[in-house]
């Protein structure tokens, strides 16, 4: 898989993550959701929170025994070499009018780390 495809593959996760929650009546992504590849297979479930106004989100669940078992190899800052499971893949995203933003996300596949921005 390339880095496009799997960057792909996250922004297709996230936007089904806020969709599920827009069609739930949610107003906020708080909770725990399943993620969805970009060929719209699921592949686990990762768990978004908030601390001090901030939102993080972590893989709390994997459906590839493989990948279940795996760590972060291919990642350059503190999570190099974390396990895969609880792994932190989002950080900083704080409310700015009606959408997230300012935060980053991680693709523990690449390594890759993105801007973010989401909104319900």
């Amino acid at each position: 898989m390339t880095a496009i495809q799997s960057m792909r593959s996250i922004v297709i996760a996230a936007f089904f993550l806020l969709a599920a929650s827009a069609l739930a009546a949610v107003e906020t992504p708080i909770g725990t959701w399943r993620t969805i590849n970009d060929v719209g297979q699921p592949t686990g479930e990762v768990e978004i929170w908030e601390h001090n106004g901030l939102l993080y989100g972590r893989i709390v669940g994997i459906d590839d025994p493989v990948k279940r078992a795996g760590v972060c190899f291919k990642c350059t800052d503190d999570r190099k070499d974390q396990p895969a499971l609880g792994l932190q893949i989002m950080r900083g995203m704080k409310m700015d009018g009606g959408r997230w933003d300012g935060g980053t996300i991680l693709d523990p596949e690449t390594g890759g780390i993105y801007d973010a921005s989401m909104r319900l």
